[in-house]
């Protein structure tokens, strides 16, 4: 099985000491919203490929206890 070639874009922003002990990060993965699959496991007969997410958001908040 080939499933072509792909090339993604992550994106991360990071904030340390947003306020006191509070630090932030936001991230995009898949920036550009890029259709891609994998192979998948040999052991799975009826799925040849998987299908990937597409563009998702996370946010990160840590806050440290003194």
């Amino acid at each position: 099985i080939d499933t072509g070639g792909y090339s993604l874009a992550n994106l991360a922003i990071t904030a340390n000491n947003l306020l006191p002990s509070l630090d932030m990060a936001f991230g995009i993965r898949n920036l550009f919203d890029r259709d891609y699959d994998h192979v998948a496991p040999k052991s799975n007969g009826l799925q040849t490929t998987i299908q990937q997410n597409d563009r998702n958001y996370w946010l990160r908040m840590t806050y440290r206890f003194k």
